[in-house]
């Protein structure tokens, strides 16, 4: 089947197994090839499901598409996906994480066998940053931890758990450990 979306050059997918060790989901940071914007392509996100084991190991995409964002649909950053912990919904399996175009951070549920479980969900909550890195998701029992680098440098944190709602913090560094442009980010 032909996509006029590919993957966005020198981007880097974020991989994520099941329990079993016998899915491989990859998700895939794509754009427009026909979208001629030198600044930013009409982009999506897809997920690449591989089974390794068993007879049915022929792969299989699905079509994320964006968040809903003002304008154009486009991903700025690489995505982060994370396999949901004890105490979360058992229908869904996974969540990932991304930045859209108007620098918003924005999650998406997916099952177990890569389709969407509910659309794409904004985490527009008081001391919400204007991102300006890939997201980096980590667990901490329940709960899921998503940092994102800020406009100012600074480092923010959202915490998200299985009962809303989710809170922002920013890791404001000391007077003597500022960030600069060039500090790296995720």
């Amino acid at each position: 089947q032909g996509s006029r979306y590919f993957p966005v050059e020198d981007s880097i997918p974020s991989v994520i197994t099941n329990a079993a060790g016998n899915s491989t989901y990859a998700f895939v940071r794509t754009e427009d090839a026909l979208d001629n914007d030198p600044a930013v392509k009409a982009g999506k996100l897809w997920v690449h499901l591989q089974f390794n084991i068993g007879s049915n190991t022929a792969p299989l995409w699905t079509d994320l598409n964006a968040p809903p964002t003002p304008g154009k649909k486009a991903l700025l950053f690489n995505p982060a996906a994370v396999v949901l912990p004890a105490g979360w919904p058992v229908t869904t399996f996974a969540r990932v994480f991304v930045v859209g175009v108007d620098k918003k951070l924005y999650s998406r549920d997916i099952s177990s066998t890569g389709i969407p479980t509910a659309d794409w969900q904004s985490y527009s909550v008081p001391g919400e940053p204007s991102c300006t890195s890939s997201p980096f998701v980590t667990v901490s029992g329940s709960t899921l931890l998503v940092f994102v680098s800020g406009e100012n440098g600074v480092v923010h944190r959202l915490a998200v758990n299985p009962v809303p709602p989710p809170q922002w913090f920013p890791l404001t560094p000391t007077p003597t450990t500022t960030f600069t442009p060039l500090s790296r980010r995720f």
